[in-house]
């Protein structure tokens, strides 16, 4: 067996990422998200190469967005033992899970949800929304 060497490069959507040398792609700050190519070529003389294109989100490290996306981000609210999940204008996926990652409640929303839940921390995703969240 040879050792495989492969060089790593971003062919299409260099403006959403960069890979680093080992293959780790890491997502850029970006506005629109999008399709990254990328591809891994054989460093052996064989000239053996494979691409893949992967989907990039909308990504902003610091969590603020911009105006136009918070338009349509849906806002999560604690309310009566439970949340409160509205400005759901689209078919919303809304996923919740406890501190320790035990799925609590997963489902597509429609329109203005509320959510009963036991007290306690869990994080919570409503479309383009992450919040971690305490019920008392």
């Amino acid at each position: 067996a040879t050792l495989a060497r492969v060089e790593w490069s971003i062919t299409a959507g260099s403006d959403l990422a960069e890979i680093n040398r080992n293959g780790v792609m890491m997502i850029k700050d970006n506005e629109t998200g999008g399709i990254v190519t990328v591809q891994a070529r054989a460093i052996d003389g064989s000239e053996v190469f494979g691409t893949m294109d992967i989907t990039v989100a909308p990504y902003h490290p610091t969590g603020i967005l911009s105006p136009k996306e918070s338009q349509n981000v849906p806002d999560i609210q604690i309310v009566n033992s439970g949340l409160y999940i509205n400005n759901v204008c689209n078919a919303t996926d809304v996923t919740i899970v406890s501190p320790s990652g035990i799925l609590v409640y997963r489902n597509k929303i429609v329109a203005n949800t509320h959510i009963p839940l036991k007290r306690g921390p869990y994080i919570v995703k409503a479309g383009g929304n992450i919040k971690k969240i305490l019920i008392n």
